[in-house]
């Protein structure tokens, strides 16, 4: 029973934080009339935590700035794998290339970086890392 109260609530509170928030496809729609206590620039992995741990206290008002386009229904950001679709001179990408490298024989190299909502975590992959012996160790070491 308690599980499926819990389930209730989470959902309840997830449609309510719905009801809060406002999307706009364009920066020109956002009323101008509007202050904000914390402006976060870009809406990826860290810069939706901080939101998130911001709006945690209801007297903040705070505005996510996201560059790019919608990554809703966009299936090669959700199927494994399919990430390599995205990648190269595409509208899911800033197309951004280092400087010739050195090391490299003046070669130029991609810097993939994701032109979506979410940033780079649409562009995950879905990979598993498993961290190594030594990194677990470490962390044991430290942790005692």
């Amino acid at each position: 029973m308690v599980p499926g109260i819990f389930l209730r609530g989470l959902i309840l509170l997830s449609y309510i934080t719905a009801c809060w928030s406002k999307i706009y496809e364009n920066l020109s729609d956002l009323p101008g009339n509007l202050t904000y206590d914390f402006v976060v620039v870009g809406g990826g992995t860290a810069g939706l935590v901080v939101t998130n741990r911001l709006t945690e206290n209801p007297n903040f008002s705070v505005l996510v700035l996201e560059a790019g386009v919608s990554n809703v229904g966009v299936l090669d950001s959700i199927i494994p794998l399919f990430v390599e679709n995205l990648l190269g001179p595409t509208m899911y990408e800033w197309n951004h290339t280092t400087v010739p490298q050195y090391g490299l024989n003046g070669r130029v190299l991609d810097y993939l970086r994701a032109f979506m909502l979410s940033g780079c975590s649409s562009h995950s992959g879905m990979f598993y890392t498993r961290g190594s012996a030594e990194d677990f160790n470490r962390y044991a070491r430290i942790t005692g």
